[in-house]
């Protein structure tokens, strides 16, 4: 809340917020190893979906959220808002530290009902038997499996409103990237939530070669497609809402994927390691983009989707595959 406020916070400060805001990220890694143990086989794939879903919902509800609390001084006895010099000469006043303030009663609440409600997993492990996951081809299968599926959805919603506003550039009555960035996500964490219970019923396996094949399918679409039209904008927002979708659906499959694959001890570590691996989905695709460009970063996304979709296929999806799942 204090550092929004000031731009004179040095950016040392900033870095020891985020790295504070990742031990959030670790909780949800950690409780996502744990729902192994609290459920079957056949029904793990629904309840991590739902568990993902619901977490991933957040990252819409934010982008939804954020700018719509900014713009109002109902709280500005809790702070001064800041100004803003735009390019026509303009200023506006916002409140930054409206975003910070809102979640404050939410963390307060999703605190104490951990304190009262979490339970321990009825087991224990130590380092050396949790390691040996580092040892197993399917570890780095499924690493590769989520990274691809969470970090482009992860990645892609994070820079969602600037590569929109980029692409649309100099496209008068284009749509605001920035006003629709959260239903990329939305879309992403309820075909999340659904896509669990199908990989509950017809594997796992299954799910992630069709997703693999959608998703190639869609990064192709945006690599290609330029928008010059306000009509060439909405399409260019429907294949990356498509990609959403399918990636969310790869989130709940290659999960269900771990649980199956592997016993409770180490798929709970598998889980664990892939979903913060795949926390630095927002890092390398936004690197990729200031980096090397769009182009160069759909088409970085769409070998990896080809890489799951060979690697899916000859392990985990083909007749007498050597680990169907």
């Amino acid at each position: 809340v204090y550092a929004v406020q000031h731009v004179d916070t040095p950016y040392w400060v900033l870095l020891g917020f985020a790295l504070l805001s990742g031990i959030g990220g670790g909780t949800f890694s950690g409780l996502m190893a744990s729902t192994n143990y609290f459920f079957p086989k056949h029904e793990r794939g629904f309840a991590l979906g739902v568990q993902g879903g619901l977490s991933d919902f957040g990252t819409g509800l934010v982008q939804f959220v954020t700018p719509l609390v900014i713009g109002f001084s109902a709280l500005a006895c809790l702070g001064s808002g800041q100004v803003a010099h735009l390019p026509d000469g303009k200023t506006i006043t916002y409140w930054l530290q409206n975003a910070a303030w809102v979640w404050i009663p939410l963390v307060a609440l999703v605190t104490i009902l951990s304190w009262l409600f979490l339970r321990s997993v009825p087991v224990t492990a130590n380092i050396k038997q949790q390691w040996a996951i580092f040892g197993n081809k399917h570890t780095w299968f499924m690493t590769l499996f989520y990274y691809g599926t969470f970090a482009t959805f992860a990645g892609l919603g994070a820079q969602l409103a600037l590569l929109g506003n980029h692409t649309f550039a100099g496209i008068e009555g284009a749509p605001s990237a920035v006003a629709l960035a959260w239903l990329g996500p939305v879309i992403g964490a309820l075909s999340r939530v659904g896509a669990g219970q199908i990989s509950d019923k017809i594997r796992g396996g299954r799910v992630t070669t069709i997703m693999a094949i959608c998703n190639i399918i869609g990064l192709l679409a945006l690599w290609w497609y330029k928008p010059t039209s306000v009509a060439g904008c909405w399409i260019w927002l429907i294949i990356m809402f498509w990609i959403f979708f399918w990636t969310g659906v790869g989130n709940a499959s290659t999960t269900e994927q771990m649980a199956v694959l592997f016993p409770p001890l180490q798929g709970g570590a598998v889980v664990g390691w892939t979903s913060a691996i795949g926390a630095y989905g927002p890092f390398t695709i936004g690197m990729l983009l200031a980096e090397c460009g769009a182009g160069v970063m759909f088409g970085v996304s769409t070998l990896i989707f080809v890489a799951i979709l060979a690697i899916n296929i000859y392990y985990y999806d083909r007749k007498n595959a050597p680990d169907l799942c």
